[in-house]
């Protein structure tokens, strides 16, 4: 049976190794979400390829209006140059796959969707992950890893600035 998709919502990613995606619009009870496994290696070329075909997958799928990725963290932030390579990267390959689809592309940065979803932007270290996974769960969502539920959070935080967008 083939699932049928509210398309023109909102797609919001959770840029990493394993890259959390979520898709809904304002008003949906429950978003669709998930993860995508990137090719498991220490070469950056083939997981680019594999998030560039899950990508364009989405993208035709879900046909969506916006496209908002969690902005990438500044080298000095990251563990390490493979790492920061990798975040820059999959933000230049979402970057060129929104421009082919004619998709508005927006970045966010993780403290302040955290703050308008979960009430503060900056948590103790090693417990935002936590957090994120347990607003999930209380609002019904049960994501079984932190890519899903950073994602949701981000989706969350889309949908109540467009709605604040649609009344002016």
């Amino acid at each position: 049976m083939t699932e049928t998709v509210r398309q023109n919502g909102f797609f919001c990613l959770d840029l990493g190794s394993s890259v959390g995606w979520a898709y809904g619009r304002s008003g949906d009870v429950l978003p669709l979400f998930g993860t995508w496994h990137l090719a498991d290696t220490t070469l950056h070329g083939p997981r680019y390829v594999s998030y560039e075909n899950e990508l364009i997958a989405a993208l035709e799928r879900f046909k969506p209006v916006l496209v908002v990725m969690e902005a990438p963290l500044h080298r000095g932030s990251h563990k390490g140059n493979a790492a920061a390579h990798l975040a820059l990267g999959l933000v230049a390959y979402t970057e060129g796959e929104c421009f082919r689809a004619r998709v508005q592309l927006r970045e966010e940065h993780a403290a302040t969707t955290r703050k308008a979803v979960l009430g503060r932007g900056t948590f103790a270290k090693g417990t935002v992950k936590d957090e994120a996974m347990g607003w999930c769960m209380a609002n019904g969502m049960r994501v079984s890893d932190s890519h899903q539920a950073d994602a949701l959070v981000l989706l969350r935080h889309t949908c109540g600035v467009q709605d604040r967008l649609k009344r002016y």
